[in-house]
C-alpha cells in the first residue's frame, strides 16, 4: 500500500491556480486517502527566474530562424541539469516514499529504488508534429530526445488522453504507457451539485459561455459572430466569455461580457465561475484541436451541452456522436450559428443536459486517483 508520495510539481502545488488546478487537486484528493504528501516545487531551481528571462531572449532570437518555435527554459538543458538535482536532493530527504508523481513527462527518479509515476497530458513531439502539424526544428530536437529517453526509462506513464496514450505507445513501445480510460474533472464548486437544480436555470436564460485566454481570441470572435445572427431569433440571448476583457476586442457588442481570467483560489471569482457556468445553455468553443478539454469536461459535469469541434481526443473518448451538444464541421460563422440554434431549439433540451452529465460523473478526482494508486500498487 502506498502511504508517502514525493510530488514534482512545476509550481507550487498548494497553489490553486498551477496547471489548471490540477497539482492542488492531486495532492488535496491524495491526503484524503491518508496518503503523506512531500511536495516538490520543480521550479524552485537556483536563479530560475533569471534563466528564464534568458531564455525568452533566446526565444526571439532562434524565431528569425525559425518562427513560432517552442523553445522555453524549462526544455533547456541547464534546467534538465539543475531540476535533476532537486530531484536527487528529494529522493534523499523523503526517502520512506513509496512513489514519486511527477506532473510532467520530462524528469524521473533515478537516483534511488523508489518508483516513478509520469503524470501529463501530451508529450512534446505530439505537441509539434499532432498539434501544430510541423517537425521538429533542430533547436526542438534535442528536447525531444531528451523527453523520450526519460519515457522509456520510467516505471509508469499516465496520459490524460486516450489519442496521445496511443500515439505515444507507437512512438515507444517499450515504454510502460496507460490511460486509465477516463479524464477527470477539475471541480472546486462549493455548492450542492443539483443537476436538476442547473437544468432549470439553464432552461430560464439563453446564455453561452466561452472558456479561453487570449490565444483564443480569434475563436471568440467567431463565436461572437454566431451569436450575432441569432439575435433576431432569441432577443435574450447573451455570451460570457471567462479568461479575456474587454480590451482583447474591438467594438464588443452589449450582448457579450468578458469577465477576465477568474482565479479559483478567491472565493469572488471561484464563485463567479460557478455561477456562469451552471446558469449557461451552452459551452461553446470552436477551436479545431483540443478546444479546452478541461473546461469542456467541467461544463458537461454541471449538466451543460457543448458545441465543440470533433477533435480526435475528444471523440476517441466520446464517441463520433454525441447525445449532448453538437459537433462542428463547418468553422464558419453561420454554421456555428446553427449549432448553436439546434441545440437552443432541441425538444427535448434537458435530456441534453443530463446525458452531459452522465458521461463524466465518474470523473471525479477521487476515483482518478484511486486508479491511478491501483496501477502502481497492482505492478508491485
Amino acid at each position: 500500500m502506498i502511504k508517502e508520495v514525493i510530488l514534482f510539481t512545476m509550481g507550487d502545488s498548494r497553489e490553486v491556480s498551477t496547471w489548471s488546478n490540477v497539482p492542488y487537486l492531486l495532492a488535496d484528493t491524495l491526503q484524503k486517502k491518508g496518503i503523506k504528501v512531500d511536495r516538490v516545487d520543480l521550479m524552485q531551481t537556483p536563479c530560475y527566474k533569471v534563466f528564464a528571462e534568458l531564455g525568452r531572449v533566446v526565444r526571439s532570437i532562434l524565431n528569425v530562424i525559425y518562427p513560432k518555435n517552442q523553445y522555453h527554459y524549462k526544455r533547456s538543458a541547464m534546467f534538465m541539469l539543475l531540476t535533476n538535482r532537486v530531484v536527487a536532493k528529494a529522493v534523499s530527504r523523503y526517502s520512506t516514499a513509496d512513489l514519486c508523481i511527477f506532473t510532467n513527462f520530462d524528469f524521473y527518479n533515478k537516483y534511488s529504488d523508489i518508483p516513478s509515476l509520469l503524470f501529463s497530458d501530451y508529450t512534446y513531439k505530439i505537441l509539434i508534429q499532432d498539434l501544430l502539424g510541423r517537425e521538429p526544428y533542430l533547436c526542438e530536437r534535442l528536447y525531444l530526445q531528451r523527453q523520450k529517453a526519460t519515457i522509456e526509462s520510467t516505471d509508469f506513464i499516465v496520459s490524460l488522453f486516450p489519442v496521445c496514450a496511443k500515439l505515444m505507445k507507437e512512438d515507444m513501445p517499450t515504454a510502460n504507457i496507460h490511460y486509465l480510460g477516463k479524464n477527470v474533472v477539475n471541480n472546486m464548486y462549493d455548492g450542492v451539485h443539483d443537476i436538476e437544480a442547473f437544468i432549470s436555470k439553464k432552461c430560464a436564460k439563453k446564455n453561452i459561455l466561452f472558456i479561453g485566454e487570449t490565444g483564443y481570441s480569434g475563436d471568440a470572435e467567431l463565436l461572437i459572430e454566431a451569436v450575432k445572427f441569432l439575435r433576431d431569433r432569441y432577443n435574450d440571448i447573451h455570451l460570457d466569455i471567462i479568461g479575456m476583457t474587454e480590451n482583447t476586442f474591438s467594438n464588443l457588442p452589449d450582448f457579450v461580457t468578458c469577465h477576465g481570467y477568474l482565479r479559483k483560489d478567491v472565493t469572488k471569482e471561484r464563485a463567479l465561475y460557478y455561477e456562469l457556468m451552471t446558469g449557461a445553455a451552452i459551452v461553446s468553443n470552436p477551436t479545431r484541436v483540443l478546444a479546452r478539454y478541461s473546461s469542456t469536461i467541467e461544463a458537461m459535469y454541471f449538466a451543460t451541452p457543448i458545441v465543440v469541434s470533433p477533435y480526435k481526443d475528444f471523440v476517441d473518448e466520446f464517441g463520433e456522436k454525441i447525445n449532448f451538444g453538437v459537433y462542428m464541421h463547418e468553422f464558419d460563422s453561420w454554421s456555428l450559428a446553427a449549432a448553436l440554434a439546434s441545440v437552443l431549439d432541441n425538444a427535448d433540451y434537458p435530456s441534453l443536459c443530463r446525458n452531459a452529465y452522465e458521461r463524466v460523473k465518474d470523473y471525479t478526482w477521487d476515483k482518478y486517483v484511486e486508479a491511478l494508486l491501483t496501477l502502481v500498487e497492482a505492478k508491485n
